[in-house]
């Protein structure tokens, strides 16, 4: 270092000793720190939806989506103990070493049926993040709390944790009477990137699974590739050779269930998928409204994708079928040979990954591309 950098603050990445010398005409001191990098890592302390006992039940206003305050007009924080009018559990996520990510889903009342604008208690304590949102609440809320709210209809409790770039979602069913018996869920998709390979590879599952649920699950076989599921998400897994995948979401005792096949052939093309445009282009957009997305394919080979700005060279062969645009909650589809869809962001999320995904066709196989954006 020079003199004039004797004293000051430098960033650097760092995982082990590091020692500082300092040197003058009469000799050297050396100090030396161990650096113990942690990564982030999100604990669910208390996810849990109370209730009152059945029977006490009131229907008070409508003031769905409106986080309860205190008297100075903030936010409740650092309540960890549920109002006692609320005495009962009706939904919680546990810690379960089987669930893919370390927890489930429990419901403690199965058959019970919330009635329409029936008061329910939130409760939430989560270690270890940066920040925390919680849909249908639009704003930040704080790490610990309790928050009152009154559903109109079937829903969840969506909760997206940050540490530094981890980022979790959580999810807590909660049903209300329509006066329909019971249903098993509706699974809008269930899709593999890439679905068709030239050797055994890593594959990114994703699904989206719509209805009242109570655990969603993919296997294939005997085997168990992943349980206790989020009713939307992703799952990566090592395929080696063609297989059928069934996931299953259920609705206690009823269930829907869809296949998917992956396939190894060593004969299939390669095809690159872009982002051609986002409109509006500002990057950030407000939830509940439509952004137009509009993909593109190129040929890996002829493209040259490190030029400013890349060169995009169309495949000689237009690919057939589908592109499946999503931020993990939200979904549209391309179908091809059109090449935009209408994606509504119903979360918030700065950045929020964009991932299409293309399923591949008889010529070439799949492909996928991420695309960060911002919901507020």
């Amino acid at each position: 270092m020079s003199p004039a950098e004797f004293s000051g603050e430098q960033a650097y990445t760092l995982d082990a000793l590091v020692t500082l010398e300092a040197k003058n005409s009469s000799g050297s001191e050396l100090r030396s720190y161990f650096i113990n990098v942690v990564p982030p890592e999100i604990t669910v302390n208390t996810f849990t939806v109370w209730v009152r006992s059945e029977g006490a039940s009131s229907s008070p206003a409508n003031l769905s989506g409106i986080a309860a305050k205190s008297g100075g007009g903030r936010l409740n924080s650092k309540i960890y103990i549920p109002d006692p009018n609320f005495p009962e559990k009706l939904v919680e996520l546990v810690p379960d070493p089987a669930a893919s990510n370390g927890y489930r889903v429990e419901i403690y009342q199965p058959e019970r049926e919330l009635q329409k604008g029936e008061q329910v208690m939130l409760e939430w304590n989560i270690g270890g993040v940066d920040t925390v949102h919680i849909a249908p609440f639009t704003e930040e809320l704080p790490n610990i709390g309790v928050q009152p709210f009154f559903p109109q209809e079937s829903m969840n409790f969506v909760m997206t944790a940050k540490s530094g770039e981890l980022e979790q979602l959580f999810m807590l069913p909660v049903k209300v009477f329509d006066g329909e018996p019971p249903e098993p869920p509706t699974i809008e998709f269930f899709q593999a990137s890439p679905s068709k390979l030239v050797g055994a590879g890593a594959v990114e599952f994703a699904w989206s699974v719509s209805g009242e649920w109570t655990r969603v699950q993919i296997a294939s076989g005997e085997n168990i590739i992943a349980d206790y599921l989020n009713p939307q998400g992703f799952v990566t897994a090592i395929v080696s050779e063609t297989a059928t995948f069934i996931l299953t979401a259920w609705n206690n005792d009823l269930s829907s269930a869809l296949p998917l096949e992956v396939v190894i052939d060593p004969t299939l093309i390669n095809v690159g998928l872009y982002f051609k445009s986002v409109f509006p282009e500002s990057g950030r957009f407000p939830m509940f409204e439509k952004v137009q997305v509009t993909m593109g394919f190129y040929d890996p080979a002829a493209s040259d994708l490190t030029s400013s700005p890349p060169k995009y060279v169309e495949p000689e062969i237009d690919p057939t079928g589908e592109i499946f645009v999503t931020d993990g909650v939200s979904i549209c589809t391309v179908t091809l040979p059109a090449l935009t869809c209408d994606l509504v962001f119903t979360t918030p999320g700065d950045p929020k990954l964009i991932t299409a995904n293309y399923p591949g066709d008889d010529i070439y196989l799949s492909a996928s591309t991420v695309e960060p954006m911002t919901a507020i």
